[in-house]
């Protein structure tokens, strides 16, 4: 599946840099690109489930902008489409992706002006296509799978045009094991298997939201990977294994997290924390 750039929205930040959504259209090969300006630029969680221990965190980017011109008009996205995947979705800050997903076709606002008209759009980061795709085996249904294959071949189905990655930071390890760091590749996910007929019948967002709570641990994207975290408390080191998406994925190496932010307590000069006597 082959894309082209073909709009950017650009809004510019605090620290003088710019956040670009960049969206693809599917078989796209011309040379012009639509530029819009950001008036909004926000990404929040999107389940639509009440359960404090959701297993995957499924998220989208809301996108406001402004049209005022005729060609602004003229070459405006086809959101009237039954392809899920006709236009894809980057955001980015400093050549960085922050978030990637597709362009919700079902949702856009338009407010009646005479003047400059605001668009919003809503952009999904397609966990929620996992609701309609189901298990199929090719092989015995009575074989062993690895759940780290199961979790490959769910995200793979989420068709993104470049490389992802996951990021399996569960931290159960066997009790030879003196701690993580011992044996970085052994992660749960590798070493844990399930028979293929217990996943007939069940689509694939069940079957990983199944997994990764089993272990107590979460699903969701950040700077545009796959991670999977415990919910319930963070070690002092995260050790990740870093896997290539695929339907049998590859082991692209072990490391501790560094994207960590630290929030410090309020101290002059701060604004970390709000006690409700400032102004």
């Amino acid at each position: 599946m082959a894309y082209g750039l073909r709009y950017t929205i650009t809004q510019k930040l605090r620290d003088d840099l710019n956040q670009v959504v960049k969206i693809y259209e599917e078989d796209y090969v011309g040379a012009t690109v639509t530029t819009y300006e950001a008036t909004s630029v926000n990404i929040q969680p999107n389940s639509n489930e009440e359960d404090p221990i959701g297993g995957i965190i499924s998220s989208q980017l809301d996108v406001s902008f402004l049209i005022s011109t005729e060609e602004d008009y003229d070459n405006f996205p086809e959101l009237l489409n039954y392809n899920d995947n006709k236009y894809y979705v980057e955001l980015v800050i400093d050549n960085n992706i922050k978030w990637k997903g597709f362009l919700f076709n079902d949702y856009i606002n338009v407010q009646f002006t005479t003047g400059n008209q605001e668009v919003s759009i809503t952009c999904i980061d397609g966990l929620s296509f996992l609701k309609y795709i189901y298990y199929d085996s090719e092989v015995s249904i009575n074989d062993l799978i690895t759940l780290l294959n199961i979790i490959g071949q769910g995200l793979n189905k989420i068709v993104y045009p470049n490389m992802t990655f996951i990021y399996a930071c569960c931290s159960y390890y066997a009790s030879s094991m003196f701690d993580r760091s011992d044996a970085g590749g052994d992660e749960p996910f590798k070493q844990a298997y399930q028979y293929r007929r217990d996943l007939l019948n069940l689509d694939y967002f069940t079957i990983l939201d199944n997994i990764v709570k089993g272990f107590g641990c979460r699903l969701f994207q950040a700077n545009g990977d796959w991670y999977i975290l415990p919910m319930n408390q963070m070690a002092t080191t995260i050790y990740y294994t870093r896997y290539v998406v695929a339907d049998v994925p590859s082991n692209s190496g072990n490391g501790i997290l560094d994207n960590l932010i630290e929030i410090e307590p309020y101290a002059e000069g701060n604004v970390h924390f709000v006690n409700n006597g400032q102004t």
